[in-house]
């Protein structure tokens, strides 16, 4: 085989895999967040723009049209979006943190306020805890918050809510969805 002819395959391999493949890796990132993240929704959507018009393109030129490789790209969409579906991404993601998540929450301080009250302590700092960027905290008694920083869609904010003795019900959110005993993902509309 001649080294146009080899040089020209591995174009079209690039061609058939890389879009589809940054499109898919784009979705998944998005798809870790609670409430999914609008920045990584954008990109996603834009990935799988060019995936779309790469695939196309391939299908135009009739020597690649009758290769079989042109249905890995569909091949790849319906199992990242299968995956997304059933909140692998997300699951995967909280349970890779979750040792993290909770050694970081656990050690928070729980402060006392003037009348002898407990009172919050927050922190509008930036930490990486586990696979999640934490943008803000709070603790009290027998809870506490963690705002995920490009957590929640356009109008939304979510985090992680992580209860020793409060029950979710004595919270306010505008949706709220139990991951494991002590784990919430919640979100709050603006």
């Amino acid at each position: 085989m001649p080294v146009t002819e080899a040089r020209r395959d591995v174009w079209w391999w690039l061609w058939v895999i890389a879009p589809p493949a940054l499109a898919a890796g784009v979705t998944l990132g998005d798809a870790m967040f609670p409430g999914g993240s609008i920045v990584f929704t954008l990109a996603t959507a834009a990935a799988w723009v060019f995936a779309c018009f790469a695939w196309a393109a391939m299908l135009c030129a009739p020597e690649f049209r009758k290769r079989v490789a042109v249905l890995l790209a569909p091949a790849v969409a319906a199992s990242t979006f299968g995956l997304v579906a059933a909140d692998i991404p997300f699951r995967a993601a909280f349970l890779m943190s979750k040792p993290a998540l909770t050694r970081f929450v656990e050690s928070l301080p729980v402060t006392e306020g003037p009348d002898g009250q407990e009172q919050e302590e927050s922190g509008p700092r930036f930490r990486l805890v586990g696979l999640y960027p934490v943008g803000g905290w709070s603790r009290d008694a027998g809870s506490a918050y963690l705002g995920i920083v490009g957590g929640g869609g356009l109008l939304e904010w979510c985090g992680l809510r992580y209860l020793t003795g409060d029950r979710i019900d004595d919270y306010v959110y505008s949706s709220a969805r139990r991951l494991d005993d002590d784990w919430y993902v919640v979100c709050e509309d603006f």
